[in-house]
This record gives structure tokens, sequence and C-alpha cells, in this order.
């Protein structure tokens, strides 16, 4: 009796798969509910075409020990002129992803994952992954820490990230939008005149056209770019030898 329901069922079934849709399907049998094979035929086109598939199971090997796993390969950056599109020297976060950091971590772990990632910068979010800032190599090796360590009466390694981070509302950055007819000199201007070593560039994504971060502009990584090797992270000293380059050119 239940073979009848379920012969019945698989009837009523065809018929109305194939009104829908138009493709051919039917269930076969083979030695009681272990064995089920599907085999389905689609139309293409015009043209109807039968297609009849069997799932296989893939080959397998053994992992082993001692395996490594793939890396993202290293970003190559293009050598720049003056006056080569901005566009060109921004480090684009939906290539290269970004580098993050929360607030409650101390300087010494953010400094530890700059030297592992070989950034000079990392963003600082909250577990919804917005951004509350920034913090950079130069803030965590330059006056910021010693001032508030005196300041607070604290350890060095006490301090956290949020302690020394750059505020999000504290950040100027630039519409991608403006990059549209502006080149390298005039990305080397406006860091020049912000007296920083990084600005961001934002767009406009989403349903809501949310503000997002797009890309970073690196002063180092500019100056690397124009074939100026980097004897200092000291944003006036990079910025003397990208003037002698601009000279030249």
């Amino acid at each position: 009796m239940l073979k009848f329901y379920i012969d019945l069922y698989i009837c009523y079934f065809k018929q109305k798969f194939l009104k829908l849709s138009g493709l051919d399907a039917w269930i076969k049998f083979q030695g009681g509910w272990d064995k089920i094979l599907i085999l389905m035929g689609g139309w293409v086109g015009q043209n109807s075409k039968r297609r009849d598939y069997m799932s296989k199971i893939l080959p397998t090997i053994n992992l082993g020990t001692g395996v490594k796993f793939h890396r993202p390969e290293a970003p190559v950056f293009e050598p720049l002129n003056p006056t080569d599109p901005a566009i060109k020297a921004m480090t684009d976060l939906k290539k290269i992803p970004a580098r993050i950091i929360y607030p409650k971590e101390t300087i010494n772990a953010a400094n530890e994952k700059m030297i592992a990632n070989k950034v000079r910068l990392l963003f600082v979010v909250n577990y919804s992954d917005q951004i509350l800032g920034i913090i950079t190599a130069q803030d965590i090796l330059g006056e910021k820490p010693v001032k508030f360590a005196q300041e607070n009466n604290v350890k060095r390694s006490e301090i956290l990230v949020q302690d020394i981070m750059t505020p999000a509302e504290q950040l100027d950055v630039i519409e991608i939008k403006a990059l549209s007819n502006a080149t390298v000199a005039d990305v080397i201007e406006t860091l020049r005149q912000k007296k920083r070593q990084h600005i961001l560039v934002v767009d406009y994504q989403g349903p809501n056209n949310e503000k997002t971060v797009r890309g970073i502009f690196s002063l180092n990584q500019i100056a690397r770019q124009l074939g100026i090797p980097i004897k200092s992270y000291d944003i006036a000293d990079t910025l003397t030898e990208i003037a002698k380059i601009l000279q030249t050119r």
C-alpha cells in the first residue's frame, strides 16, 4: 500500500514539474530506499536536449604532515612619474586587504602586526568593522607613547592603541572623484600640506550610498615607486628626497 502512494505521488510531481519548468525529471528506485538515481533533462534555448548526469565522488589523497597553505601574492607596485594619474599611486583596498586592530590591544601588539604584515598603518576598528581611527608606525615609534606614559604614569607595555591613535573624526580624507584629473605630484603636495605620512581615499557604496574607505596614499610607498630609496621614515626627510626627484623630471 505504501509503494502505491509513493508511485502516485511521483507521477503527480512529474506532471507538475514538467508543466512549470519544461524539464524532464523522474526518480527510479533501485534496490529499495538505499539507492536513488535522479536523472534530469533541460531545455536550452528553443531546442530541447536531454542531458543525463550522475554525481560522482571526487578522488582524494591524504594531506600528510608539514603541509603549508597559500597566501595572497605580494602586491606589485608599478614605477611612477610625478605626472602619472594619482590613482596609480593608491593602495586599492578592493585588491589589497586592509590590516586592522582593535582599540583595546596594546601598541606593542600593533607594532608586531605591522612588522608581520609589512605595513606602517593599521585601521582601528570595532567589532562591526567601523573605523574608529588609524595608528601608524610613527605613532608607535615616535614621541606619543613617551608622552602618554609620563602623563598617565603607566608603562609602555600598558599603553593601548586607543591611547595614541588618531581618531576618525580628526582624519581628513580625499573623495575618489577628486582623483579623476589629479596627478601623483598633487597627492605629494597634499601630504606635504597636511604634514601626514598617509591619507585615505573614500567612495560611496551600497544601497544607502555609505561613505567607505576605498584606498590609501602612503608617502613612503610613493617615494619607492618614484625610485627613491627610503633612508628615513621622517616625513620631512622623505619630502626632501622627493623634491630632489621632482626637480630633475
